[in-house]
């Protein structure tokens, strides 16, 4: 009998599998970026170097899938579908509680190791793109300059003292 959340044998099952397991490794890849930069003082090129490797492992899984349902369909014309489902079978509920775990410590990495980091760590990790590292750079400033006004505004609001 298989679980209720057995994967299944078509594009959209092999699309799903996929995007967990490049879920999965993304995520890993994040936590020990966070990790890396705290802990190993890494310089900027070695933290932009670890960030090109992180987007190529997950831009490169997105498409898995194709290999995934290649092997598949050729499982079925050769006779060892039955065989790889087998194992699929076996195996995809850890992948699925490796999945739940990983929301978990997701949540604990934003509130607890991002603002640990350093505020480059947070923006170079921030994207793929040096767009997206800029966009992050904007939203970081913003947030700075408000949170700075907002210190401005309440010692006013108390006379002058903090």
């Amino acid at each position: 009998m298989l679980p209720e959340n057995a994967p299944v044998y078509n594009v959209l099952g092999f699309q799903k599998m996929n995007n967990e397991l490049v879920m999965i490794l993304n995520l890993a890849l994040e936590a020990g970026s966070y990790y890396l930069a705290t802990e190993q003082a890494m310089t900027l090129n070695q933290l932009k170097a670890w960030n090109a490797f992180r987007c190529s492992m997950v831009v490169g899984g997105e498409n898995f899938w194709y290999t995934l349902a290649s092997v598949y369909y050729m499982g079925l014309e050769f006779g060892f579908a039955e065989t790889m489902t087998g194992y699929i079978d076996e195996y995809y509920p850890w992948l699925c509680t490796c999945v739940n775990e990983l929301a978990l410590v997701e949540v604990m990495m934003t509130a607890v190791l991002a603002p640990g980091g350093t505020t480059a760590t947070g923006e170079i990790l921030a994207g793929c793109t040096e767009e997206e590292q800029l966009a992050a750079i904007r939203a970081a400033n913003n947030n700075r300059a408000f949170n700075e006004a907002k210190i401005s505004c309440n010692i006013l609001a108390n006379g002058g003292t903090e």
